[in-house]
């Protein structure tokens, strides 16, 4: 069985292709206009990395013709520390994890972004009137 944020996205992924795969803008007025349609278009392609709140998933999920009870459990494993009230949950006193080491592809993928972003505010504070 795929972890929960697979489920969660493949689920969603499956409504939307059963609803006859709507554009990202119908789903998005369908649901009450609460999201954007390119927050829609994140969440049902799987590629939204925030916590969306459960008032929108099952505005989603309803918009779609599906049945938000049967997706709350899948969103309460995604999202263990959410509530389903309007706002997302975000724990004031939770300790940040540790990230793993990157590998020496991603360490070498942030050094040059990292030299390429210092670069660039090296050519916007020479473009800057003092």
């Amino acid at each position: 069985m795929p972890p929960p944020p697979q489920q969660f996205a493949d689920l969603l992924a499956e409504l939307h292709t059963a609803a006859g795969r709507p554009s990202s803008r119908k789903v998005a007025a369908a649901a009450g206009g609460l999201l954007s349609h390119t927050t829609v278009a994140a969440l049902l392609s799987g590629g939204y990395l925030h916590q969306p709140s459960w008032s929108s998933v099952s505005a989603i999920v309803t918009a779609l013709g599906g049945d938000p009870d049967t997706v709350l459990p899948i969103w309460k494993a995604t999202y263990p520390t959410a509530r389903t009230g309007r706002a997302a949950y975000h724990p004031v006193h939770a300790r940040p994890t540790a990230a793993p080491a990157p590998t020496s592809d991603v360490a070498a993928a942030i050094d040059r972004l990292a030299a390429a972003i210092e670069s660039l505010a090296d050519v916007i504070k020479s473009r800057t009137p003092s």
